[in-house]
């Protein structure tokens, strides 16, 4: 059996992300678990370490973080965000879990 490898046409709405980062100030930060050999962004899973790089420090009191992703995933990210200064009503979440 052949283990399916990471497409772009896999991340649900990445076109309209895309369209939308170039219109708002917006930044997307796509975490791949399996990336294609050519992958240059983040892998593996969210961690506080991986946030840090992203939010920039004098920004934190003033950005909404939307995320989207397994309960596992937000019981993980939620807690790191709050530690790093982002504040409870700047988290915007939907949970999912795989059928």
């Amino acid at each position: 059996m052949k283990t399916k490898l990471f497409w772009w046409e896999d991340v649900a709405f990445h076109q309209e992300l895309e369209e939308l980062q170039a219109h708002l100030n917006l930044k997307i930060v796509h975490v791949l678990e399996r990336p294609p050999e050519d992958w240059e962004g983040e892998v593996g899973f969210v961690t506080k370490e991986m946030l840090d790089r992203h939010l920039l420090p004098e920004e934190r009191h003033t950005t909404d973080v939307f995320l989207c992703g397994p309960p596992p995933m937000m019981d993980a990210v939620i807690p790191a965000l709050l530690e790093l200064g982002i504040r409870p009503q700047q988290v915007h979440f939907e949970r999912f879990d795989l059928a």
